[in-house]
């Protein structure tokens, strides 16, 4: 009963801010698009951005809705060869960032600010799974990160996805009831065009 709560309550708070179940595509592109990025930054990239990482993709059924992005994964302060730190940045504290009300560190670089972008899919999900590098966690009451039970079936998804043998984060979202994919994801489709 009280994780109920404590989600009803994380999703009034969205709702307040004029988020709608329609805004979750919208939202995770805009996350996706801040994650690219700051992979760039952390890869001393500089402004040629490998076609790999403009790749945002949206995979739909009656139960579930996937969200694939190929910029840095949740929690990376590191590249990988070690020689960027992102610790300062706050790479490093991503998942805290994404469960808890209203922090956001957002540089000038990036679009979102109120640190609620994530937050939205509670409106279509009562349990949304993270996979992203490393980590694998199911997100509890709208802001407890567990263990996600569904690590091996989320990780076949995401090697189906790979490129380049570069691994996308997914972002998946079991529906809640009456929650249609379709109409979510309709109004992303006909602006997607506009949007990237």
């Amino acid at each position: 009963q009280l994780q109920k709560t404590l989600l009803e309550a994380m999703r009034k708070k969205v709702e307040e801010y004029q988020y709608r179940p329609e805004s979750v595509p919208f939202e995770l592109f805009q996350n996706a698009d801040d994650a690219v990025e700051e992979r760039l930054e952390l890869e001393g990239i500089g402004q040629i951005i490998p076609s790999i990482y403009k790749r945002y993709v949206v995979k739909t059924n009656e139960l579930f809705l996937h969200f694939y992005h190929w910029g840095r994964e949740v929690n990376q302060f590191r590249s990988f060869e070690g020689n960027f730190d992102g610790k300062n940045r706050g790479f490093d504290a991503d998942l805290e960032k994404m469960l808890t009300l209203n922090i956001s560190d957002k540089g000038k670089e990036t679009t979102g600010k109120f640190g609620l972008g994530f937050k939205s899919c509670l409106l279509v999900s009562d349990s949304p799974e993270i996979y992203s590098g490393r980590l694998a966690v199911r997100v509890t009451a709208g802001l407890l990160p567990m263990v996600s039970p569904n690590a091996d079936i989320l990780s076949k998804y995401v090697k189906k996805q790979s490129l380049e043998q570069r691994a996308p984060t997914l972002i998946s979202l079991k529906l809640r009831e009456n929650i249609n994919s379709e109409k979510i994801i309709a109004e992303f489709r006909r602006t997607a065009g506009i949007s990237t």
